[in-house]
């Protein structure tokens, strides 16, 4: 991300053009990752762009493990979920997607040996939203 922040600063200053900007970030890419981002006119995943520059360095997102028929959950814990996520599935809204992140569990409840669901949910809202269509 330094990259493109620099980059962009120097373009605005006049001292540097897009391509130039674009031909940099794409070398720390290639080294960072040659099968992703290979060189030519081959097409990078917008997915994996976004996991590559916008994974940050502290956790943004929290996890907790609640029982789906009563009220026993546990502790809320630094999650390991970053802001480059991809939707398997549509939803009604954006905003109904992020609130439903999450997964079953596979342990019961110890209360009710009822099914119990590890909700994520994110610290502070994210500033981008990017879209890959198929």
């Amino acid at each position: 991300m330094t990259a493109l922040t620099k980059g962009s600063k120097h373009f605005e200053n006049k001292r540097t053009s897009l391509e130039d900007i674009r031909d940099g970030i794409r070398s720390l890419l290639y080294v960072h990752s040659l099968n992703h981002f290979r060189w030519g006119q081959v097409g990078a995943s917008v997915e994996d762009l976004e996991l590559t520059m916008f994974t940050p360095e502290n956790s943004v997102s929290s996890s907790q493990i609640r029982c789906t028929n009563c009220d026993y959950e546990e502790s809320e814990v630094d999650g390991n979920t970053n802001y480059a996520v991809s939707a398997q599935k549509a939803a009604a809204s954006m905003s109904k997607w992020i609130a439903g992140l999450g997964y079953e569990v596979r342990d019961p409840c110890p209360e009710y040996m009822s099914p119990m669901t590890c909700d994520i949910f994110f610290k502070d809202t994210p500033s981008i939203l990017s879209l890959e269509l198929p």
